[in-house]
């Protein structure tokens, strides 16, 4: 990957130089290796009443929080937070936008069960 090309960018100051510069992304890709790290999905359903928050628990917890998405008739349901062992949703919605909502939940699946974090 290179640098910026000033003369693409309207906004700068005139005369500005930029450097070139290259990345590299280091570590451990998922699932590429024979006993590495896979992709561990999980799914689910659920019922969200409009303007309701509320909490979905993975069956199998996960390492680290997952990437979870969220498919349902209306898009007014939106994830809150996200944990190793679940997430908290809300329905934005108005009175017309309760939904049933299916979740997909897709990380590193937990070598142990996480304990909670003392409060």
């Amino acid at each position: 990957m290179t640098g910026l090309n000033p003369s693409s960018i309207k906004y700068l100051k005139p005369n500005i130089q930029y450097e070139d510069f290259t990345w590299e992304a280091k570590g451990q890709r998922a699932g590429k290796e024979p006993g590495g790290l896979r992709v561990f999905e999980q799914t689910g359903t659920f019922f969200a009443p409009h303007g309701e928050l509320g909490s979905a628990q993975f069956p199998i917890p996960y390492a680290v929080p997952p990437n979870v998405e969220l498919t349902a008739v209306s898009k007014v349901v939106i994830v809150i937070d996200c944990t190793p062992t679940g997430f908290r949703w809300k329905n934005t919605g108005s009175w017309a936008d309760d939904t049933s909502v299916t979740w997909t939940a897709k990380g590193i699946r937990a070598t142990e069960v996480p304990k909670p974090a003392p409060k």
